[in-house]
């Protein structure tokens, strides 16, 4: 079985691969979701923001992005078993072929202490 590196595949190898249904979300969903922030919350927010702002993120390498902006973002996303996780081990088994990755960062449901899948693709 052919196994594909997330990393290394390419947009015409996964065309000939799947069949990818893009439709729009549900937006009324979307916004039920959305919570106030906290005090403490929006200081975070305004720290992150404001220390984005003063340095150069054209330069900086993506390991201290996500370590100075993304994560702590995520972080602040976090609602009940909805965590922020990063350095997520990526698999997907499909009858003729296996796609393997790492995603840097996610929100993703916690179940047990371990990212409980939620994602899957349409085979053609």
């Amino acid at each position: 079985m052919q196994t594909y590196p997330l990393s290394q595949l390419t947009e015409e190898t996964l065309n000939t691969l799947v069949t990818l249904h893009e439709a729009d979300g549900d937006l009324e969903a979307w916004e039920k979701m959305q919570v106030t922030l906290t005090s403490e919350e929006s200081l975070h927010l305004d720290y992150i923001t404001s220390d984005a702002h003063r340095h150069h993120r054209t330069i900086m390498n993506e390991a201290t992005i996500w370590g100075r902006a993304i994560y702590p973002l995520l972080r602040l996303a976090e609602q009940n078993r909805i965590v922020a996780w990063a350095g997520i081990p990526l698999k997907a088994t499909y009858p003729a072929f296996e796609l393997e990755g790492e995603a840097d960062g996610a929100l993703a449901l916690s179940v047990g202490g371990r990212i409980e899948p939620l994602i899957s693709l349409y085979m053609k």
